[in-house]
């Protein structure tokens, strides 16, 4: 991903000094600032602000190559995420948006799916909010996203990995 692209995702992951949007995600759950369903998530005072890796690009397990091959064809369905990994997963038919803004418009509508967390604030899988889970776990530190625009198909792809 180009320098731009990758400030994105950590921008509107992060509380920083750059972000399109002027959203930050994790700041906001780590301040108990961000709202549920119900009311405001409970602070995440150890959770860690995310950093950006593009892995070694000598080893054939570089997290940045498996990121982007997972975007290669613009599959509907999501891989499986990489093994220490957690994935997000986004698909559109389209080729009209530019790669900015696909990544802005998967990583807001993740973080959208705080608006199915409870007060009791427990995640169960698959109660719709496991992207938002994903994103927000105080235990990743690391953060490898790809976007592709497949203009062939017509459709375009995110991902983004999470490391555990």
């Amino acid at each position: 991903m180009s320098n731009d692209l990758q400030d994105i995702a950590v921008g509107m992951h992060n509380y920083c000094s750059f972000s399109v949007t002027g959203l930050h995600y994790r700041r906001l759950v780590a301040t108990g600032w961000d709202k549920t369903n119900d009311g405001y998530a409970p602070r995440a005072s150890a959770m860690q602000a995310l950093s950006y890796v593009c892995g070694d690009p000598n080893d054939p397990n570089n997290i940045g190559k498996l990121t982007n091959a997972m975007v290669e064809k613009c599959d509907k369905n999501a891989p499986p995420a990489t093994g220490g990994y957690s994935l997000n997963y986004y698909y559109e038919q389209t080729f009209q948006l530019s790669r900015e803004e696909l990544l802005q418009k998967a990583i807001t509508g993740w973080a959208g799916e705080v608006s199915k967390v409870g007060k009791d604030n427990i995640y169960k899988e698959n109660m719709g909010f496991n992207n938002f889970a994903n994103m927000m776990h105080d235990k990743a530190n690391e953060l490898t996203c790809a976007v592709n625009v497949c203009t062939k198909s017509g459709n375009s792809a995110v991902a983004c990995q999470y490391k555990k």
